[in-house]
């Protein structure tokens, strides 16, 4: 149970930075790199 709260709050802030970025290009992560950050946590997860 804490790590499917850990992962949503997680993901959820992968979400939030991906919104910023989308908002600003100043502030908040690009797509390609959240899109690497899911596969290593994909990968940690195995």
């Amino acid at each position: 149970m804490n790590t499917l709260l850990i992962c949503m709050v997680g993901v959820a802030f992968l979400t939030s930075m991906l919104t910023a970025g989308r908002d600003s290009k100043d502030y908040g992560l690009k797509e390609e790199d959240l899109n690497k950050e899911l596969e290593s946590l994909k990968q940690n997860n195995q």
